[in-house]
């Protein structure tokens, strides 16, 4: 099984993209340095080169402590939910997805989230989640 996660990095104005295996110490990293600002996004396939078994993207945005998660898999796809949500926030992007105002949680519950989801392997149950159908 290969449960990888991307993110990427602005280097002298060039974007770049980074690979490695996900572990709990790798998420902590992303989200302590913020690299996760442009977006990051975890592949789980069980098999090399075979279908995706779950996919999540997340980001933060740098100094405001907050962030949003997409997760999808064969049943479907959600994106985090706030149900205290400022109306007026504009939609942010990560990883080149759209996510919704109501998407941003706190920092805290994210990195919970991805956690939950390092030792499950299966969509957190510690968050909310809105349909992104």
């Amino acid at each position: 099984m290969s449960v990888d996660v991307s993110w990427r990095t602005l280097v002298d104005g060039d974007l770049g993209e980074e690979w490695e295996p996900v572990t709990a110490s790798a998420l902590e990293r992303l989200l302590d340095k913020q690299l996760a600002e442009y977006g990051a996004t975890i592949h789980d396939q069980p098999t090399p080169d075979g279908p995706l078994r779950a996919e999540i993207i997340f980001g933060t945005r740098v100094g405001q402590e907050r962030g949003a998660i997409y997760y999808t898999d064969k049943d479907g796809a959600w994106f985090s939910y706030n149900t205290s949500a400022d109306d007026d926030v504009p939609e942010v992007y990560y990883s080149d997805l759209g996510f919704p105002p109501d998407s941003e949680i706190p920092l805290s519950d994210l990195r919970a989230a991805l956690l939950e989801y390092c030792q499950t392997g299966e969509r957190p149950t510690c968050i909310d989640w809105k349909s992104a159908d």
